[in-house]
């Protein structure tokens, strides 16, 4: 098997997500009839092999916590490139903490509020994230930042709050809320006239 003088470039990455495990690489830098490109694993295991034609083309299922070296060998010419520059899929990210009830305001009987609050905390202390709220009706709230968020004009129902990361896509396991009926208090009764 010959030699080539030059390697296929690796350019972007998409890295693993908490929806999908696995990192994409954009490779350029391919001969333009057919070829096999091999993605070297630097942790170990198998070689992940494609077959095609173009000069670009999208890797996928690169394993997390692993650095990949990639090589193609020209169909043509059996002629087999250097290897490219090492790029490093990262681990996959943990999911945000489950957010916390810190305080709940509950519906009043009219003239008062009618609606609920709830305060929610343990939301994730960097970067943006958004609460999604299930229950009498689906609502998102905009991107948002800080520990803690209070969110106002629940109906009477219960309700399931999850917390997603911004940047990657994960989403937190659920807490759970009811928001109850106000009662009224029990009528005066007269001891004496």
């Amino acid at each position: 098997v010959s030699q080539s003088r030059y390697g296929p470039t690796a350019n972007s990455i998409i890295q693993p997500t908490c929806n999908n495990n696995f990192g994409t690489v954009n490779i350029s830098g391919l001969p333009n009839g057919a070829w096999t490109l091999n993605a070297f694993p630097t942790c170990g295991g198998a070689t992940i092999s494609l077959s095609g034609t173009g000069n670009v083309v999208s890797m996928t299922g690169l394993l997390p916590s692993c650095g990949y070296n990639f090589q193609y060998i020209e169909t043509a010419t059996n002629c087999t490139s250097n290897l490219s520059n090492t790029v490093n899929v990262n681990a996959i990210p943990s999911s945000p903490n489950t957010p916390i009830v810190l305080n709940i305001n509950q519906p009043n009987c009219p003239p008062g509020f009618t609606t609920g609050c709830v305060t929610l905390g343990n939301l994730p202390f960097s970067g943006s994230w958004f609460i999604t709220a299930t229950g009498p009706s689906t609502f998102t709230t905009s991107n948002q930042l800080g520990a803690s968020y209070t969110i106002c004009g629940l109906g009477v129902g219960t309700w399931t709050f999850t917390v997603t990361r911004v940047i990657d896509s994960c989403l937190s396991a659920a807490v759970q809320v009811n928001i109850l009926n106000p009662t009224s208090p029990a009528s005066p009764v007269v001891q004496q006239v």
